[in-house]
């Protein structure tokens, strides 16, 4: 694999804070997004209890992040009483978009909300409330127990990614793990999913037993660049890429062979590993990228426990795909 993306020296950037309970244990799996001249993150944190919220961070550098040591989110009601989990930002005109899981101890549910600011959010429940994992071809693994233990497999979905602007005056969306599918939307609200899978994995590649969403697309001079998680034999997570059609994200254009980067520094392959089988994958996990001035950041969770950033020319990614 090419050496394209430069890891920062300040790696891991954000570590879990032992005086702050609620980001006690672990802080990864962040959404990012570039806006008004700051890096915001919203990062993933699991406290003493166990349970997942929502942090922010911001920075002009990209690099050195500033912190609210108060959670951004916390679960409310049934639906998230055991976490809200891996946030994935965008911004769509004047509205900011986040999906995030909503996890109530038994089933993984794909949730939005909205904000005009950042800082006040008004959560829109269950973005496909009528989900149906078998009729959209989803499948178990058996490294993923919280899954495979779920007494309501049908409805297990996570990981939405928002386009950042309206295409054919509708909102859309690729999300999904095991497959990724895509949805799209009038209002942002409701949205309607097509059931057959948009990427499938890909057998004798790095992608070949599971692909999960990455963070929202960004949108190049070529189409949509959407990187993408990949799982090989090896049991490792991956970033790959896709290049999407402008005017049609059903249409893919070019999809890499080869990843583009993996897990490889100690503080990548250590960790406390959310999944507990002991063929459980070594992990890096993106929910956020920007581009900004010419070069891809990539945010990501290291071995489910901090969150790091690195860089790469874009010219130099779009070469490789």
């Amino acid at each position: 694999m090419k050496q394209l993306f430069a890891r920062s020296k300040l790696n891991p950037i954000l570590r879990p804070n032992p005086k702050n309970a609620w980001e006690a244990l672990k802080t990864y799996n962040c959404g990012a997004l570039y806006d008004y001249g700051k890096y915001h993150l919203f990062y993933r944190a699991v406290g003493e209890n166990g349970v997942s919220a929502l942090g922010y961070a911001a920075s002009e550098d990209g690099e050195n992040f500033i912190r609210q040591n108060t959670p951004l989110m916390t679960p409310e009601g049934e639906l998230e009483k055991c976490g809200v989990e891996d946030p994935r930002l965008t911004k769509v005109g004047d509205k900011y978009c986040l999906t995030y899981t909503a996890y109530d101890g038994d089933t993984a549910r794909l949730c939005s909300a909205v904000s005009p600011d950042l800082k006040a959010w008004e959560r829109q429940g269950e973005m496909i409330p009528n989900w149906n994992a078998g009729r959209a071809q989803s499948f178990t693994v058996s490294w993923d127990r919280a899954q495979t233990a779920s007494t309501h497999r049908d409805k297990w979905l996570k990981a939405g990614a928002i386009f950042p602007r309206l295409i054919g005056g509708r909102f859309h969306m690729i999300f999904g793990d095991r497959h990724l599918w895509l949805a799209s939307s009038g209002d942002g609200r409701h949205w309607e999913p097509v059931w057959e899978p948009f990427l499938r994995a890909r057998p004798g590649d790095f992608d070949q037993i599971h692909v999960e969403t990455g963070p929202p697309p960004l949108e190049i001079k070529d189409g949509w660049l959407v990187l993408y998680h990949g799982i090989g034999r090896d049991m490792v997570y991956r970033l790959g890429y896709l290049i999407l059609d402008k005017n049609d994200p059903r249409r893919i254009i070019r999809r890499s062979k080869e990843p583009v980067f993996a897990p490889e520094t100690d503080y990548e392959l250590s960790g406390t590993i959310d999944l507990t089988d002991d063929d459980r994958p070594k992990v890096i996990f993106s929910c956020g990228a920007t581009i900004v001035e010419d070069f891809l950041r990539i945010y990501y969770g290291a071995g489910d426990t901090t969150v790091c950033t690195a860089t790469a020319k874009l010219a130099d990614v779009l070469e490789v795909i």
